[in-house]
Formats: C-alpha cells, structure tokens, sequence
C-alpha cells in the first residue's frame, strides 16, 4: 500500500493565523461525539491488525539522520534532530494518546530504529509547518515511513515547544496522524490553497473546540481560548478509541483536575493568571474539576457526555468552552471560584460548591421534581428526578426548567445578615420547601427579648405558616415556635442567661413558602387600643367561652339577672349578651372548663350553701345550673387542672388548716376533697399557673413582705414543694400567665401607680426577672390576663371602670 501523508500547511491552516471565517450559512450538520470519532478515522488507518483492539507496543524514536526516502514537495534532507523541548513534548503527546485508549509506547531515544521516528528538517519553501504519514499499511519497519513525523523549522519553535503554544498542540496532531486519526474535513494544506471553515468545514463542530485535528479556530463553534489544546480534544478521543479502544486503568482513583491538583502536569493550574484548554479522561473514582483559584465568571460542566451528544464544555479562566470531559467519563464534584459561577451536575451524587460571589446551580427538571434541605452554613441537600442527592455549598441561586429561584439568607451561622433589636422589620421569603434564613442578633443578659416571625398578608408577608428557631452563638438550637397552625405567626419570648452573639432562624412549617417581616425588641406590652363594647358595671371574668381559641368576657352584675358575655371578635370585645340563667347576687363565681370540652364554663357557689353549681357552656350559652358536689361552705378556691386530664378541678384552702384539699372534676361532678399537702399558714396569697410547664396545674403561695415565691408542683395526685423560686418580689399585684409562650406560666408584677409592669418568666424550676414590659400604667380597676388574640402567649386587658378595655399585646 501506499504509505500516505497528511499535509499541515502552517499559513492558510489555521493554527495561529488564518483562518478567521465567521460561522455563517455552512456548515449546517452537526456530528455527535460517537458520528466525528468514526469521521476523524473514516479511512480506518490504525496499527496492529484489529480495528478497536489494544495495540502495542509500538517503537518511537528520534532519528539522528535524515529519512532514508525522499518526500515530494519536502526537502526532508535538510535534516536535524528533535531538540530537547521537542522530544519532552513529543513523549507527553504520545502519553496524552496512550492514557486514552488501548495503544502503548516503547521509548528507543535518540535512534534511527523505531516504528514512528521524529525529524526536523528546514524547508522555507513548502510553506509546511509540519506533516506526517499515516500508518496506512501497518508497516512496523523502522525505514518504513509509517507514523513518522517532521516538523519544518523554517516556521516552527523547536526551542518553546510548551503547553499551550501552537507547536504543543501541533505535536499532539501531527503524533495523531501518525496513529492513524485524519482532518475531519477532506483539506489538506498545500501550496496555493486557501482553506476557510465557511467552504471547508464537514460539519458545524469541524474545530479545534471539538478536535485538535481541526484546521479551524474555536471560535467558530462558540469558544474562546487564550492558549491552544494542551491534550486530544474531546471528538479526539472518541476516535483514537475507536481505533484502540479504552484505557481503563487512566486516573482510576480520586482525582483532582485544576487548582489542588492531584493529577499534575496540565491538568494542574498553581495561578490565576493560568489559562488552560484540556479534556479529561478519567476511568473511575470520585473526581473534582477545582477552578476556585479564579475571579471571572465561569461555567462548570459536570454532565456526562454520552457518544449521543454533540458535548458540553465548562468556561473557566476567562476563557469559553475551554475545558471538555470524554464521553462516557463522571466527574463528581465541583469548585467554583471567586466570581459569579454557573455549575452543572449529572446523574449522580454532586458536590458543587460555588466559594464566593453569587454561584448558581442548574437543575434538569422542574422545581416540583426535587426535594431541597437546607442545612448549616449555607449547605444544601437537592435530590430528585433521577439526579442523584447533590451536595451544596454556597450556592445562591437555583435554576429549574421552569423557575430560578434566589436564597435570600443563608441557613446556618456563617450569614451575613444581622436584625439589631429594635430595628425596622427586616423581610425575606422562604423560597422553596425547607428553605432557612438567618439573621445574628446580639442580645443581653436581664432582658428578655421578643422574636418575630410574621408572614400572613395582613402582617408583612403572604407566608401562611411561619416557624421560627432561635439559635445560641454556636448554633445550638434554644428556643422555637411554631405559631400554633396556619394563618398564624411566630413569636419567641426569650430571656438570656448568656450575653453575646444568637441567631434567627427564619422558615415555614411543611411544605409552606412565602415572603415575611422578621423583628427583634425588648420584650414589653404594646397598647392596640380601646377594645370598645366593654360593660363597665359589675364584675368581670376571662374565657374562652365559645371555643374558638380567643378568650371572651363574663360579666355578672349582683341583683341582676341573667350573666353576660362578650364574644371576642380579634379585635374588640362584641355587644354583650345574656348567657342565662341568673344568680341572686351573693356567689363567688370560677371560671374553668370543667367538663373538658375546650369551652370555658362557670361555676357558681353559694357561701353557707353546701354543693356547687357548674352551668356549663354550649357556645352560645350557659346551661342550667347543676349541682356538682360535694363542696364546702368555707375556704378560699382556686380553678386549675391539677391532675392534667384536660378537665378543671378545684383547690380550696382553709386558713390556718394544715393541707390544701382537691376536688378533681369527671366531667359531670367533683370527687371528694382529697388532702394534697402541704399546707400553708393563712397569711399567703395564692396563685394557680402550670409552672414547669406538663400540662398540670400547680401553685405558688406569696406570703406579702417575704422576698421569693414557694411553689408547690402538682404530680397528678399531690402537691410536692419545689421550694422558693427566687426572683420574684414582695409588693404589688401578682398575675399569672403564660405571656412568653413556652407552655410555663410566668408572673406579671403591677405596683400600683408605678409607669411599667415587671415580669418573671418561669425557666421551670425559678423565675427569672425579665425586665420591665413598658406599656402598663397607672392603678385601675381591674387587671386580666388572657389569650385574646391569635399570637402566642398572654395578654392584659386593663379595664378603668369607664366604658372600654385597654389592650395590652406582646
């Protein structure tokens, strides 16, 4: 057979000058990688005997005299040796080939007995920078011209033959011809020709973005480089396999391409002022494309070329489509750098980590089809539609097929958004399930703090269901709310046993999502207004009498007849209404829900009359009076549910008798009174409040003048003492409820005639002063606590005897 060449004509081939045709009309036909990889080797010129089988291995040399055949239009006589630099490069070339398919190497030096011989030679009239013969007839003899390469130095460096020069890439196509891979269109340089993409190209990818055996520049298919290919390209590689097949032992472990490095060579960037070209081959393990050593905005490319694809690119360095990965081959994980990056994954598990600047990732499917968990420190968790469970990390925007979306905070400590304490509500949005905003707050010890989570329409967002955490400096989580169900928002009441750094964490229960205002002040009663339709006449009692969750107002007037009640309507108390039937004017009245049915009823008693009466509530009325005994015509009472059965029971204390007797409801009477010790001395005040918050009543006895309050926990059947829970005072008027919202009840201090109120929240075993909660005012007729409206947590209604009730909120 006749041993054939390939012509490289340096000036009109493009390679650093001339080809410069833009991508207009032709051509028009696309190749996948698998259709250019049989058009590369179309002829089927291979070594060895086997078309895709391993070959090798084959000799190489450099030849230290001139070829013994003469070659038409080349004074190959002109002999010299490869230099040094040419030889480094040449053995890399022949290592770029051998690491990506199945032909190996024999290394003779400096020689003239090889199968592929490397000559220099120096003609200025041929206009070739290089040329090489095929190895068109298997012929291995070492004065065969088979495979052998020369390079003219009329027009090449033989002293600079570097990565990324135009002789680094002309020895990798020039060893490419010699192993059998063709130009991918039918152009050859030679004399008088002019060679242009627009009239030459067989097809769109016919360029050096695809193959470096392309006479045309990348910039014709789209790319950008700074520095020509410093490996086979990514067609390349789909051919020299065709011809050899696949080398499956080629970086089979983990490897890093890029910055950190663990391949080396020119897979290894060490500056930023780099620039690289290269494709990847990589036969398994779990891989890392690192480009963070970078500031420009770049693209990282992870999915997986299949033979199918015409191929994807990643654009780093400045650079555009300037880094390829072979058919078939997954890398893993990837690194962005410092600039805006766009990354990409496959169909496996991802690490894609964006580092600075604004990163966004791009999803293969609509935002329904992926489930996305946020964790610390801005990592996420995506997975779905078949693509693998991906790790994130700083990535601050997600792109699907039918929606980008933007995380606006960060989940987890390492946020850069801060809420000072009463600053203006600070807004953001729960973008997609899962989604955790954080905001650092600096909090102080002796003050307790309201947190604020607010998202229906009607506050300062359209989230419907808000969930709010509280966490400590090291993002350990300290306090919760969940807002009690949709419609609702989140507030935490928070008292600092430890001064410094704390975190809000703003989210959604279930699968909510949303915009909302989050806030941070110091804790304190905020006056909404003049709740009008107040009865100012007799006295007044708190239920929820309806059971819809708000309280209402119960108002008994002495010698009147019938009881009536307000209905709250969230914001002001409704018209009153009889609630018959009446009293006659001498009873102590309790409220409590005495049959368990989650609306408040009242209880009736008659001092000297033996029995109680319970008149029971049916929503929109009180029943008729019922005798509830046993009871007892002495002692002062006290509503709670001591046994944590969700029904109301009483304890009655008898000054100066040893013991405090419990009368546990069933639902339709009181037990008889049970001895639950101890006792106290007759001197006390007496407060029922759930104090370490079970879901059973306790008490707490305030002896006037004696700093501390004695609690008494309830364990369902006895009061057991929990001994002085400090911090709490010995003047003014006391009041229980639960106002931070944690399931404790705490104790609202009011002095009389003083400007403000203060508090003590229960930590379950003390009370702890939690500041003045500004807003009270001066002494009034009556104080009453409740939930009357839809936050968590008590309020206060101060009632002047004159018409109306002031609202006091949290």
């Amino acid at each position: 057979m006749k041993n054939i060449l390939s012509d490289d004509l340096f000036i009109v081939d493009g390679f650093g000058s001339a080809d410069l045709g833009d991508p207009i009309s032709n051509p028009t036909s696309d190749k996948t990688i698998s259709q250019a990889g049989v058009q590369i080797t179309r002829d089927n010129y291979h070594w060895g005997t086997t078309l895709g089988a391993a070959t090798g291995p084959i000799t190489f040399g450099f030849a230290s005299s001139a070829a013994g055949y003469s070659v038409t239009g080349h004074n190959v006589s002109a002999f010299s040796a490869f230099t040094a630099s040419e030889q480094a490069a040449a053995r890399a070339a022949l290592a770029f080939w051998s690491s990506v398919s199945g032909i190996t190497f024999s290394d003779q030096g400096n020689t003239n007995n090889a199968t592929i011989l490397f000559r220099n030679y120096n003609d200025p009239n041929d206009s070739s920078e290089a040329f090489a013969f095929y190895p068109s007839s298997n012929n291995q003899v070492a004065t065969s011209s088979d495979g052998d390469v020369f390079f003219n130095l009329a027009f090449a460096n033989a002293n600079a033959v570097n990565p990324g020069t135009y002789e680094w890439e002309s020895m990798i196509h020039e060893i490419g011809h010699a192993l059998g891979l063709e130009h991918p269109g039918a152009y050859n340089a030679g004399p008088g020709q002019t060679i242009t993409y627009n009239s030459n190209a067989a097809y769109i990818e016919d360029t050096r973005q695809y193959s470096v055996m392309s006479y045309f520049s990348e910039v014709n298919t789209g790319g950008a480089f700074s520095v020509y290919n410093e490996t086979p390209a990514l067609d390349d590689i789909a051919a020299i396999q065709r011809l050899y097949g696949s080398n499956n032992s080629t970086r089979a472990g983990d490897d890093v391409y890029g910055f950190n490095s663990t391949v080396g060579g020119v897979y290894s960037i060490t500056s930023s002022s780099q620039h690289a070209v290269f494709a990847v081959w990589d036969a398994g393990g779990t891989d890392t494309f690192d480009f963070s050593g970078y500031s420009q905005n770049q693209v990282i490319d992870l999915r997986v070329n299949n033979s199918t694809d015409i191929g994807h690119f990643s654009s780093t360095g400045g650079d555009t489509d300037n880094i390829a990965i072979a058919a078939g081959v997954v890398i893993e994980n990837a690194v962005g750098g410092s600039g805006n990056d766009t990354l990409y994954g496959n169909t496996i598990n991802n690490i894609l980590s964006g580092n600075g600047g604004f990163d966004a990732v791009v999803f293969a499917g609509s935002l329904s089809q992926f489930a996305i968990t946020e964790g610390d420190n801005h990592h996420y968790a995506v997975s779905g539609n078949a693509q693998g469970t991906d790790t994130l990390n700083s990535i601050e925007e997600f792109i699907f097929n039918d929606v980008t979306i933007v995380d606006d905070g960060i989940g987890g400590p390492s946020t850069k958004a801060s809420l000072n304490s009463n600053s203006a509500f600070l807004t953001g949005s729960t973008q997609f399930v899962g989604d955790h905003d954080w905001f650092s707050t600096a909090l102080s010890v002796g003050q307790s703090y309201t947190i604020r989570e607010s998202g229906t329409a009607t506050e300062t967002g359209t989230l419907l269901d808000p969930l709010l955490n509280l966490h400590d400096a090291s993002g350990i989580l300290v306090a919760t709310d969940d807002d009690s169900g949709p419609g609702l928002n989140s507030r935490i009441i928070f008292n600092p046993s430890t001064a410094g750094l704390y975190y809000v964490d703003a989210s959604a229960f279930g699968s909510n999502t949303g915009t909302y205002g989050v806030f941070v002040e110091p804790t304190q009663f905020h006056y909404s207004g003049a709740w009008t339709s107040v009865d100012n006449d007799g006295h007044w009692y708190v239920g929820d009498f309806n059971g819809d969750g708000l309280d209402d107002i119960f108002s008994y007037s002495a010698g009147v007849s019938g009881a009536e009640v307000q209905l709250n309507a969230s914001a002001n108390f409704g018209s009153t209404k009889s609630w018959t039937p009446a009293g006659n004017g001498s009873e102590g009245w309790f409220v409590g829900d005495f049959n368990g049915d989650e609306k408040s009823d009242v209880l009736r008693y008659d001092p000297g009359i033996s029995g109680a009466e319970v008149l029971l509530s049916n929503g929109s009325s009180f029943g008729n009076p019922t005798d509830w005994t046993p009871a007892g015509n002495d002692g002062k009472w006290y509503v709670g549910d001591f046994n944590g059965d969700g029904k109301d029971d009483i304890f009655r204390y008898n000054a100066g008798v040893s013991g405090a007797e419990v009368l546990l409801s069933n639902g339709t009477n009181f037990t008889d009174p049970i001895d639950w010790t101890p006792a106290g001395n007759g001197s006390e005040g007496w407060f029922v409040g759930d104090f370490n918050g079970d879901g059973k009543s306790d008490i707490l006895r305030y002896e006037p003048g004696v700093s501390g309050a004695h609690v008494f926990l309830s364990t369902g059947s006895s009061f057991v003492d929990a001994g002085s829970w400090t911090g709490a005072g010995n003047s003014g008027k006391w009041y229980v409820g639960d106002f931070s919202g944690d399931g404790k009840d705490d104790i609202f201090r009011y002095l009389p005639g003083v400007s403000g109120a203060d508090m003590f929240l229960s930590t379950g075993s003390s009370f702890v002063y939690a500041g003045s909660w500004a807003a009270a005012g001066v002494d009034v007729q009556g104080w009453y606590v409740g939930n009357f409206d839809q936050e968590p947590g008590a309020d206060i209604l101060r009632h002047g005897g004159v018409g109306v009730g002031d609202m006091f909120h949290i």
